[in-house]
């Protein structure tokens, strides 16, 4: 029997990376069925393309023959500041459509429902994360917005990726401040559930113009590519890896949390 709402916050469910839908999107749909049977208003979002951020740039830089020929500590850093060109765009884009969420309907409240291996995982070990058991995590999303400061700091390189990708790295950067900034001051609630995932299979096949850009003649990755790419550009996350009464389990858990 459904139960109409009767004055509880509206859950907006999104699933960001489209790498991982084919195990998030299943949960999400049983996780929001769940959530209106028990009363609960909800909408639900789909976000595709996030792996091409990671394409776009790795194409570009392909363009610039020197790349190749840059030492290991060179390789290294270009493959870490590539990551924070990616996931500032990723996270803006993720921050924008909360807080479009949280304006449109204050008091509301945002999950994201990702995908991940449990076995590959360390977590980030933040003060937010809770482990709900059997593969499942849930986090606070302010974390994602808190790049460390030497993020910033190498505004030369950071800013030639950006302008690769045609991107401008000041704005990223105040706009993610100040949405951070306004999710502060409203506390707002704003969660990252991972859902475990049975297997990862590869986004690029061989006939792929992109693949010799990743992928050695003998199938292993390129040395420098970068921790984005790896995680939201390469591989799909399938399969799900856990029972069908775990939905319910884990939506109890996490209203007991965000409440």
């Amino acid at each position: 029997m459904l139960i109409q709402p009767q004055h509880k916050p509206k859950i907006n469910l999104i699933a960001p990376h489209q790498n991982e839908h084919p195990t998030a999107v299943p949960f999400l749909k049983a996780f929001r069925k769940h959530l209106q049977e028990q009363g609960h208003e909800t909408a639900s979002w789909k976000i595709s393309n996030t792996h091409k951020l990671g394409w776009t740039l790795r194409q570009r830089i392909s363009e610039f023959p020197p790349f190749f020929k840059y030492d290991a500590d060179e390789i290294t850093r270009l493959s870490d500041f590539a990551t924070f060109a990616l996931a500032v765009q990723d996270v803006l884009k993720r921050a924008r459509h909360a807080d479009s969420c949280l304006q449109s309907n204050p008091g509301s409240m945002v999950i994201e429902v990702h995908s991940w291996l449990p076995d590959n995982k360390a977590g980030s070990g933040g003060p937010y994360e809770k482990d709900l058991k059997n593969g499942f995590i849930l986090d606070n999303f302010r974390h994602v917005l808190n790049f460390p400061q030497t993020v910033w700091r190498d505004e030369t390189l950071l800013g030639c990726l950006a302008r690769l990708m045609s991107f401008d790295i000041n704005d990223a950067r105040e706009q993610i401040r100040a949405i951070s900034k306004r999710f502060r001051e409203q506390n707002a609630k704003i969660f990252c559930l991972e859902v475990p995932a049975q297997r990862t299979v590869r986004l690029i096949k061989n006939s792929n113009p992109l693949y010799p850009l990743y992928y050695k003649p003998d199938g292993t990755i390129y040395y420098g590519i970068s921790e984005f790419e790896q995680l939201y550009s390469i591989k799909a996350f399938c399969g799900a890896a856990y029972e069908n009464g775990e939905v319910a389990r884990i939506a109890s858990s996490i209203m007991d949390i965000v409440k």
